[in-house]
Parts: structure tokens; sequence; C-alpha cells
């Protein structure tokens, strides 16, 4: 199963949760970790889980994710 995993980080601690489940699917799967900000369509359109995590700020996920996910949407 195509897997892609991806993160926004400000201080490694997001970056550190998605390789941790990256890892932890690795097991029988393709699996992608990618930075948000550093993505692009061709690197998760094949995907068939899709994980997104993001820092937060004011209780909100990041700006670049909220923007990929509008794009994604």
């Amino acid at each position: 199963m195509k897997t892609v995993v991806l993160f926004e980080s400000y201080f490694g601690n997001t970056r550190q949760i998605a390789g941790a489940i990256g890892n932890s699917l690795t097991q029988n799967n393709e699996v992608r970790v990618l930075n948000v900000t550093e993505v692009s369509w061709n690197e998760i359109s094949d995907a068939e889980i899709l994980i997104v995590g993001s820092a937060t700020r004011a209780f909100r996920p990041c700006e670049a994710t909220k923007q990929f996910l509008k794009i994604v949407k």
C-alpha cells in the first residue's frame, strides 16, 4: 500500500512524529515522509493513504498546511 506522511514542523518535533509514524507503517507498505512545504502533486497523486500533520500556531495548523489542505480538498 502506498502511504505518504506529510508534515510541517518549526522545531523538529512534528518531523520526528511523522518519521515515527512512517517507520511504523513500513512493513508491507511503501511509505514516504515528506515536508508539506516541499511536496509536489506528483509525489502524492498515487498515494492510497495520506496522513497530514502540522505544528500548531494559536491552536490551528500552520499556514502551509492549511494551504495544502485547501488544494487537495
